[in-house]
């Protein structure tokens, strides 16, 4: 799947708002709640999700042009598995920070949201409004 296609912009278009909102999402924990566990956990959130995307978006991407498809449904089977474990493991060792460690690692979801609307607002403008009533 090449970056022209729809679906590459839109995987990459997720993948630069998830780094964005990352960051912004650690300033605002450091100026609201500057404490090591909460900007720690939120960091480590972060980066984990951005992280977790990136890799998920090379295997889509090999999937897609994959002609065996096996192996690659493997590594993302084996991705799964190491996110669970990562996951396990940064709880353990910050054990305090759950909830800022969960609102950064949420930051996929915002940036996902946030990648298909303006994906959709385009195709709407690049196809004139066709197919929606006018009055």
């Amino acid at each position: 799947m090449s970056g022209a296609t729809v679906e590459g912009k839109l995987l990459a278009s997720v993948e630069r708002w998830n780094l964005a909102l990352g960051a912004a999402l650690v300033a605002v924990a450091a100026l609201i709640r500057p404490t090591r566990t909460v900007v720690v956990g939120v960091a480590v959130g972060a980066a984990l999700a951005c992280l977790n995307f990136r890799v998920l978006r090379w295997l889509v991407e090999r999937i897609a042009v994959a002609g065996a498809k096996g192996a690659f449904l493997a590594l993302l089977f084996v991705k799964m598995a190491l996110l669970l474990g990562a996951v396990w493991l940064i709880l353990r060792l910050l054990p305090d920070a759950v909830v800022p460690f969960l609102a950064g690692f949420s930051v996929f979801l915002i940036s996902t949201f946030i990648a298909a609307i303006r994906a959709s607002l385009a195709q709407a403008r690049t196809q004139g409004g066709a197919g929606h009533p006018t009055g």
